[in-house]
């Protein structure tokens, strides 16, 4: 910049040439890649006071300039000024400061001031926002600027879509499938990777209607590969559909694929986590040499089985070419405990002891083994041998001592374990909370029940990131009508980013028919099917026939019934039975009855 201005004045008093327009310009552009926003309104100024007018080229440098720099108030600030000066913003400059906004964590604010001084913003401003929304999971902003773009009617290209489906996938929002219609019949190529990605972020909502669409295509068009089939097995592995996962082995088989080491892994932990353990061992030959993780998979299918021989056999083959570690060790230990072998869990452990290997972990594992026992004493034990080896018992040790109290039905230990804790600086956690609620089951004095529910509301856990803990507090709630508590609960759920599961469905339906918000239960029985495309099971349905029928809307449960496709159990009958009762419909009750019976 020195070298400007010593051009600038040596032009006028060495040289005695006019400045003109161009010379500013010149000197404006300078100045704003010098990140100087005072030297700038100073020459712009300067200008005025010439009679010169600044033009599109220099708006242009000035933008620029404070681009390159980062300066977004400043570059906003000459948008303005060059948009209400009668000359067009150009796109890129648009583009660029949108995506420097994205970076400095001003995107919606950026978005909202151009929107509100009526700045242009073209398909690549749009594809920069997109962007950014898929790279946050910012759906509220991608749905605003899609509207904005369509309003305008700003055509999509493929980069657009690309960042609409995956904020869209990611959100389980329905207008996915529409979306990727679309981008079909626009002719757009959608490429593998861009099809495997939303497969993955239909495994992080549970989106299994989506992720069929995908398939569907992806099958019609280029054919599964071995990374659209992974992708697909985590969709069905995140929504808990183990078995289903396992099945697409003989699909991939078929299609003449051979699965790689790693999809190998994932499969023997899924036959694993859903009792297939023939499979299992079956995959495990298919598999030139297990690394460490397929043998934990093979363990925890023998723990599945309570199979401690296996469990050391394969310890024993694992030696073969390479020494175990600690979590190999564990995992046998775990094994022997869920099989209720506590003496071959003590050889195990002083074996441990002698390799250098025992942690906190085996010390929990075996702190298990007695509280599933419910032996108070030689838990005690344990923990007192954890602490002369050195390590303090940790929120597994002290959850597992409170387990024993739970099951007990004993209130007083339990506050002593919840005691302990506190002063070892060990923070409740969510199994503390749901052992609290276990043992809420069992109290029969009520100023215990509210002690106990005293310390729920006050432990620093929140409900809504776990589901099973939060299908548990829902149902003690249920349970003890607590309603205001209930009330306050199913709000945090709206408000969190939970994608529930077909039980959790019908935990919260049950939970606002509780309240009787009906329409609550209607909008979740939809979403559940409709946007998310789960199936309800037998329970799930049952549960919303009561809803229906415990607010008096029995005609509306008849219709539900005369529709489903599944096939009606004693319970689900028996609500049916139980709402013409309540509507003083006796006859009607006993011509199901009869029908039932059929």
């Amino acid at each position: 910049i020195e070298a400007l201005e010593g051009l600038w004045k040596a032009f006028e008093h060495d040289l005695h040439l006019h400045r003109n327009c161009f010379m500013h310009e010149v000197m404006l552009g300078g100045y704003a890649s010098s990140g100087n926003p005072g030297k700038v309104h100073e020459f712009t100024k300067l200008m005025q006071h010439n009679k010169l007018r600044l033009s599109p080229r220099g708006f242009s440098l000035i933008i620029k300039g404070f681009l390159k720099n980062g300066m977004l108030d400043a570059t906003l600030e000459y948008i303005v000024l060059m948009k209400r000066s009668g000359h067009a913003v150009p796109a890129f400059a648009v583009a660029q400061f949108l995506r420097i906004a994205c970076d400095a964590a001003k995107a919606a604010e950026i978005y909202a001031l151009l929107k509100e001084k009526g700045i242009e913003v073209q398909h690549e401003a749009v594809a920069v926002m997109l962007d950014y929304c898929a790279r946050h999971s910012d759906s509220k902003l991608a749905r605003d600027v899609e509207k904005d773009a369509r309003a305008e009617n700003i055509t999509f290209n493929t980069q657009v879509y690309d960042a609409l489906l995956k904020v869209y996938a990611g959100d389980c929002n329905s207008d996915a499938s529409k979306i990727f219609k679309e981008m079909q019949d626009g002719g757009h190529t959608i490429s593998d990777g861009l099809c495997v990605g939303l497969l993955a972020r239909c495994a992080e909502g549970k989106f299994l209607s989506f992720a069929d669409e995908i398939v569907t295509y992806v099958r019609a068009s280029h054919g599964m590969s071995i990374a659209a089939y992974s992708a697909l097995m985590k969709v069905y592995a995140y929504s808990g559909l183990y078995s289903k996962a396992c099945d697409l082995y003989d699909t991939i088989r078929k299609d003449g694929l051979e699965p790689d080491n790693m999809m190998y892994g994932c499969l023997m932990k899924f036959a694993a986590e859903c009792g297939r353990t023939k499979l299992s061992q079956e995959l495990s030959e298919k598999v030139q040499v297990l690394d460490v993780h397929n043998y934990m998979s093979l363990i925890r299918a023998a723990g599945r089985d309570h199979d401690v021989d296996r469990a050391f056999d394969i310890i024993k083959r694992m030696r073969q070419h390479k020494e175990p570690d600690a979590i190999a060790y564990n995992s046998v230990l775990d094994v022997c405990v869920k099989a209720g072998a506590l003496q071959r869990a003590h050889d195990l452990i002083k074996e441990m002891k002698q390799l250098g290997l025992l942690d906190v972990i085996s010390y929990n594992t075996l702190l298990k083994g007695y509280c599933n026992t419910g032996d108070s004493a030689g838990a005690r034990a344990v923990c007192e041998e954890m602490m002369a080896a050195g390590m303090p018992p940790n929120d597994v040790s002290y959850n597992c001592m409170l387990n024993i109290a739970a099951s007990a039905g004993d209130f007083t230990e339990a506050s002593k374990v919840i005691r302990s804790m506190e002063q070892s600086g060990v923070k409740p956690d969510r199994y503390t909370v749901s052992i609290m609620l276990k043992l809420l089951k069992k109290i029969k004095g009520s100023r215990d029940a509210k002690k106990c529910l005293e310390f729920l509301d006050h432990a620093d856990v929140e409900p809504c990131s776990d589901e099973i803990l939060m299908n548990t507090v829902l149902e003690t709630y249920m349970r003890l009508k607590e309603f205001q508590r209930l009330g306050l609960l199913l709000q945090r759920f709206e408000e969190s980013s939970m994608k529930p599961s077909v039980p959790t469905y019908g935990s919260i339906i049950k939970a606002y028919a509780c309240l009787k918000r009906i329409d609550k239960c209607w909008h979740y029985w939809a979403e559940m099917q409709g946007q998310r495309g789960l199936q309800p099971n037998e329970i799930v349905f049952g549960c919303m026939l009561d809803a229906l029928v415990s607010n008096g809307q029995v005609e509306e449960a008849v219709k539900l019934f005369n529709q489903t496709k599944l096939k009606p159990n004693a319970v689900v009958c028996s609500i049916l039975i139980k709402g013409f009762s309540n509507s003083q419909q006796p006859q009607r009750a006993m011509q199901f009855w009869h029908d039932m019976r059929k």
